[in-house]
């Protein structure tokens, strides 16, 4: 899409770095060892947005994760132009989610992700249980040993997923009444999941015809758009509202987190919220 994605946790960091106003308020929380609030990361993430990176949009990662949040990052792309335009929940059965995470190994320094049962290492060798040994849980690229976050674990998925039906799963109640919430289902290969997602994002193909279209007679910074003529039969946009690109939100219960895409218009003007 030619969008940035915009992790919290990133975006803390690069503004501590940069000893902005607010990473200066969340430095000296962080010192004291509190928890830097709502108000301070929805700052942050005003600030990033601002960036001319962002001019087009952006992929929101991490936040919100409670109904609170969500109302203040509207509060927020409100008095920046924005709104919230398309929501899509991916479902999948708690069930599920408790082989996928508990079978999960990281490589912590790439960030690279394995499986044991769906993409294991090369080198993966089973006990007599059948279960992994972890001294064979090799990355296949560094030949470096892999391991497993802390909480991907079956006692800590319940407090995880407890915390996610609580507090995440208002958030799509609140999003809900305003008719932009879609259902995906997760619980299927990854093109059906796709496939699933562009229909519920499918609307008037004239619009993004008329997008593409605009994009290539504009600047060269305004070259994001031109990558997306090949989602032409499936990329749409709202009713009546040209050179825009709709926001995409994506929602999945594995680890609770929601993020956010939202597109400024070809010239650079409305800006259109959205989460992922």
């Amino acid at each position: 899409l030619g969008i940035p994605q915009l992790s919290t946790g990133d975006m803390l960091r690069a503004a501590v770095a940069a000893k902005s106003d607010v990473g200066l308020k969340a430095a000296a929380v962080m010192k004291a060892g509190g928890l830097v609030s709502d108000d301070i990361v929805i700052g942050i993430i005003r600030d990033r947005i601002r960036e001319p990176d962002c001019k087009f949009g952006f992929i929101l990662d991490g936040f919100p994760r409670t109904l609170v949040q969500a109302k203040e990052l509207d509060k927020m792309l409100a008095e920046e132009g924005a709104r919230v335009t398309k929501v899509i929940e991916l479902q999948v059965p708690d069930e599920v989610l408790e082989e996928r995470i508990c079978g999960r190994w990281i490589h912590k320094k790439s960030g690279r992700s394995y499986h044991v049962k769906y993409a294991p290492p090369k080198s993966m060798k089973k006990d007599g249980d059948g279960k992994p040994i972890p001294d064979s849980m090799i990355d296949d690229e560094t030949g470096e040993p892999l391991m497993q976050r802390p909480d991907d674990t079956a006692s800590a998925l319940v407090k995880r997923l407890n915390g996610y039906h609580g507090e995440t799963v208002p958030i799509l109640k609140h999003y809900s009444p305003k008719g932009v919430v879609a259902e995906v289902n997760a619980n299927q290969g990854m093109d059906g999941v796709w496939g699933e997602v562009l229909a519920a994002l499918k609307r008037k193909s004239s619009a993004v015809s008329d997008a593409s279209t605009s994009s290539s007679s504009s600047t060269s910074d305004e070259s994001p758009l031109s990558s997306l003529s090949q989602f032409k039969p499936t990329w749409q946009l709202p009713d009546g509202i040209e050179n825009h690109i709709e926001a995409l939100i994506v929602k999945s219960a594995i680890g609770g987190t929601l993020g956010a895409v939202a597109f400024r218009s070809a010239g650079g003007g409305v800006f259109w919220g959205g989460w992922v």
